[in-house]
């Protein structure tokens, strides 16, 4: 714990927000690799290769990204474009 209260609170809304994303995204095709995709990143910084590691980190958030982006349109959260419905 920080001991900041006002940092507890931003860290459980973001959990939180995490939580309902995920949730959301749990059936969607597609992203059945990100056990292998995780397991990369994880083997590229245990090889000492964090540059390779940190570009293959962006582009797992950028299909994230995405991927809840494209959901969250699908079911009204967001429009297209990302942007609040």
């Amino acid at each position: 714990a920080s001991g900041s209260p006002r940092l507890e609170r931003m860290y459980s809304t973001l959990i939180d927000e995490t939580r309902v994303l995920l949730s959301m995204t749990a059936n969607v095709p597609g992203r059945e690799d990100l056990v292998d995709e995780h397991a990369e990143i994880a083997d590229l910084i245990a090889s000492g290769n964090p540059a390779a590691a940190m570009d293959t980190l962006a582009r797992s958030f950028h299909d994230s990204r995405r991927t809840l982006t494209d959901q969250a349109a699908r079911v009204g959260v967001l429009s297209a474009d990302g942007a609040s419905a």
